[in-house]
This record gives C-alpha cells, structure tokens and sequence, in this order.
C-alpha cells in the first residue's frame, strides 16, 4: 500500500503547511532546541482496509491511490531538543518547507499510550487503540535538479 503511505503524506504535508512552526535550526547538536513543529506519529492498531479509491494530483501528475488501512496517527510536537548527535542543519528553513518528510522511530522501554481514540477524517471515523510511536516527521523542502 506505497501509494496510500503516498496520500498519507502528502495530506499530512498539507496539514503542516497551516501549521504555525518558529524555527531556528541552525547549530547546535546535544542540547539545541527543535522549535519547528515535529510529528510523533503513532501505530494505530487493528484498522480495517478502507473502502475508498482516491483520485489525486500533484506534481508529480494525476493517480488513482487505492487506501489500504490507516496505519499511524501523527500528533504535533510542543517541543523537541536533540539528546544526541551533530549539529542541525542550518540550511533548513521553514518558509519554504512545503513538504513533510518521515522517519523510522524507535522509542526504548515505551509501549504507546494505549490509549482508545475516536480517529475522524475524510473517509472514516473509527475508535481505534493507539499503540506505540512509528515515525517522526519534520517539515522538509524538496527540491528536484
């Protein structure tokens, strides 16, 4: 189901492009402050397939995207500071992030809030149990040579 991963992003690209982020990402690595608004993106357990055919366009042109089942749910971050690792990157800048780019996420010894939520979107609302985090997902820029 790459292509509903597809639409998956590129609806949560548009949502962070409403999404007021300050940030001033340039240096730091330990300690420095992530104050661009990140999203924690958490597993949604035991979702049904979706009925729905999506027809979308883009860039990239016009596709038929097929939804498989809805597999995370990503919460805007109120604050991030980096634990370990180099400098960030300073040519980052988010007046031209128009994207949303994701990434693995590993969280030791943290099982997921476990939680039951109501998920409303276009095409379901569903209570689902809202397990542990997937992926974390920052603004991104993309720029094709």
């Amino acid at each position: 189901m790459l292509k509903a991963r597809k639409l998956f992003l590129l609806s949560l690209a548009v949502a962070l492009v409403f999404t007021p982020a300050a940030a001033a990402l340039a240096g730091g690595g330990a300690g420095a402050s992530i104050t661009t608004t990140l999203f924690d993106c958490f597993q949604i357990r035991n979702a049904p397939d979706s009925p729905y055919t999506v027809r979308v366009t883009d860039q990239f042109g016009t596709r038929d995207v097929i939804l498989g089942r809805a597999r995370v749910i990503c919460t805007p971050t109120s604050a991030a500071e980096v634990v370990r690792g180099p400098d960030l990157n300073g040519d980052f800048n988010e007046f031209l992030a128009d994207h949303i780019k994701c990434y693995d996420a590993f969280v030791v010894h943290d099982r997921g809030p476990g939680v039951t939520a109501t998920l409303i979107d276009p095409f379901a609302t569903e209570d689902r149990i809202i397990d542990f985090v997937r992926m974390l997902c920052a603004p991104a820029q993309k720029l094709i040579d």
